[in-house]
């Protein structure tokens, strides 16, 4: 399986710069998480093996989120049904995951606003996020950021499905208490060595 490639990897690889730190990857105990386009696969490992009866699939992945904004740009009157790649390059460049979600739903308006200009295929350009739109610069008397989707809070709200997918109706745990619930089978002692101990690989975990 991919998880058990990713815990030889992570071992193998990366423990030759971390040997001897705090970051080094143990023998024993681990968590992998695997966050992809499809779902989520959480697997811990305990002396390098899968504890298999407590691997865990979560129907939580990039889909789910690019879908999640295009719903959300719609609302917009934005026609972008047969776009998924182009919302899935503006997830990718303006989504981050907040650090406070609290804090920053109460922080305001226009705090964390960035824009996506849209490409334009007559001129073979590409779409690109910038962080201020200047009104004031003209191509051939037309503006050329005309065509863009601008984005505040929804930067960090898309991401938070991972964590709470609950909040846009779908009843599935999120990764830290999947996590949690992987972790059941270990006595309540040896929990901690598991938590300090988690890989985070796929698309999802570059936010």
């Amino acid at each position: 399986p991919s998880s058990q490639l990713i815990y030889d990897s992570a071992r193998n690889k990366y423990n030759k710069d971390l040997s001897g730190t705090k970051y080094e990857l143990s023998d024993k105990y681990a968590v992998i998480v695997e966050s992809s386009e499809s779902a989520t696969y959480i697997t811990p490992y305990f002396e390098g093996k899968p504890v298999k009866q407590s691997i865990k699939r979560l129907d939580v992945g990039g889909k789910l989120l690019t879908n999640y904004l295009k719903e959300i740009l719609s609302f917009r009157h934005l026609d972008l049904k047969n776009s998924d790649r182009l919302i899935k390059q503006i997830k990718e460049d303006m989504c981050f995951v907040s650090k406070n979600l609290m804090e920053d739903m109460r922080c305001k308006k226009g705090k964390y606003l960035k824009h996506f200009v849209l490409p334009d295929e007559d001129l073979k350009k590409k779409g690109y996020a910038v962080d201020i739109i200047d009104e004031s610069i003209c191509f051939c008397n037309l503006d050329v950021y005309t065509q863009h989707i601008s984005l505040d809070k929804e930067r960090f709200q898309i991401p938070e499905i991972l964590f709470n997918p609950q909040d846009i109706g779908l009843y599935e745990k999120g990764i830290p208490d999947a996590i949690l619930e992987c972790l059941k089978f270990a006595p309540a002692d040896l929990k901690h060595k598991f938590l300090e101990n988690i890989v985070l690989t796929g698309g999802n975990t570059r936010f």
